[in-house]
């Protein structure tokens, strides 16, 4: 039995007991919430990229889009002149909307790269190397353009994506160079 004397010190001990248990119960559960958020957090993030990738897949896959996308990749051209007579706004409104859509949707991508919304693997799985060969289409144009208007930062995030995904494929072992002037489907 507890002596009077020492009630105090046992209460003391008791209240001190209970306090520690209280904290160690709150961190416990403040942990558990904690790891429940950022579950919670990476979920959301799994379904932002789903989204972007099924909005991606829907801009890209229709008949039209692929048909243009396979009439741009054959263009050709002589020099900045050439190109902006044949294919330019003022000359032919229609063909300069088609290349200008799909380096416009290229940008778009390699700034939500960019912002990690959707990674690199997820967009070369989709993709595949249809960005490269644009890009590697386009390269030499688009530097043309960026000096011509003094403009460096043209297209900066299409170049960027293809240049992503260019290490995707070379880290995945695929060893072929990833050439501009065949079809959708075709690697040499």
């Amino acid at each position: 039995m507890v002596q009077v004397e020492n009630l105090p010190l046992v209460l003391t001990g008791l209240g001190l007991t209970a306090s520690i248990l209280y904290y160690t119960m709150t961190l416990r559960n403040s942990n558990k919430t904690r790891e429940l958020q950022l579950k919670a957090q990476q979920q959301a993030q799994e379904t932002r990229q789903t989204q972007l990738l099924m909005q991606l897949f829907q801009d890209v896959s229709s008949i039209e889009k692929l048909k243009i996308w396979n009439e741009v990749i054959k263009w050709e051209w002589d020099d900045l002149e050439d190109f902006i007579h044949k294919y330019g706004s003022d000359g032919n409104p229609d063909q300069y909307a088609k290349y200008v859509s799909i380096w416009r949707r290229y940008n778009i991508t390699g700034i939500m790269l960019r912002d990690q919304r959707i990674s690199a693997d997820i967009l070369y799985d989709y993709m595949g190397t249809a960005v490269i060969r644009m890009w590697n289409k386009f390269e030499h144009l688009i530097n043309e353009f960026r000096a011509y208007e003094e403009n460096p930062g043209r297209m900066e995030w299409f170049e960027y994506l293809a240049n992503e995904l260019d290490k995707v494929r070379v880290s995945r072992g695929i060893s072929d160079r990833v050439t501009n002037l065949t079809g959708y489907f075709e690697e040499t």
